[in-house]
């Protein structure tokens, strides 16, 4: 994973092997947080192996809404275990 500061708000991922499930749920996840201005993704192309993501935040920082997304998506995994 490589992660590129456009900008304090602005960050643009980049995931080698990820699928369209893992970014979307992902994806999904941060829109749902009151912080996130933008977040979304694309495939370049699809015979090259990587996504990109670009995610636009007010007040909190793109690596803490992501870490806090990624945090309730393990959460919701954990209680299906259950």
């Amino acid at each position: 994973m490589e992660i590129q500061k456009i900008s304090d708000y602005n960050y643009r991922i980049i995931t080698k092997n990820a699928s369209h499930s893992i970014m979307n749920l992902l994806q999904t996840e941060l829109l749902k947080n009151e912080y996130v201005e933008f977040a979304g993704y694309n495939q370049p192309h699809p015979l090259e192996k990587y996504m990109e993501m670009i995610v636009k935040t007010k007040v909190k920082t793109p690596k803490e809404v992501i870490n806090e997304s990624i945090d309730k998506l393990i959460l919701k995994f954990n209680k299906l275990e259950n």
